[in-house]
């Protein structure tokens, strides 16, 4: 019921945002740039709105507590660092690949494990690893 309401939020968002700038491409403007502004500003208006809602879709699961689970034969590896020197965990479970925060589970180290993990449905980020 929640992911219908912010799916159908979405689409409302998306369809005044076109119609907005459908309203402001019908007038003249002067300015050269000012197509390729609009455009652009559009285009990371939406990226920030699809993000927005899958965020808050995984924050709503969260906080209910619907989170997603897999057992089976976890594959972790530690990823390498990036500029910054933030390192993380990738597990794959059969198909699923899932990531988690390195400092989030400091016992767990590369290798095979039987397992149980508990992740958040669309971002596929871990929020409990149990070793069996």
């Amino acid at each position: 019921m929640v992911a219908f309401s912010l799916g159908f939020l979405f689409k409302i968002i998306c369809s005044l945002g076109a119609l907005t700038v459908i309203q402001i491409f019908s007038k003249k403007r002067d300015h050269k740039d000012f197509k390729k502004v609009i455009i652009t500003a559009g285009l990371i208006f939406l990226i920030s709105l699809f993000l927005t809602v899958v965020s808050s879709i995984d924050l709503i699961a969260l906080m209910s507590g619907n989170l997603k689970e897999s057992r089976g034969t976890c594959q972790v590896f530690v990823a390498e660092s990036t500029a910054k020197g933030s390192e993380w965990l990738e597990i794959g479970i059969d198909s699923l690949r899932l990531s988690g925060g390195i400092n989030d589970f400091p016992d767990v180290k590369e290798g095979t494990y039987q397992c149980t993990v508990k992740y958040l449905p669309y971002s596929k980020i871990v929020t409990e690893f149990v070793k069996e």
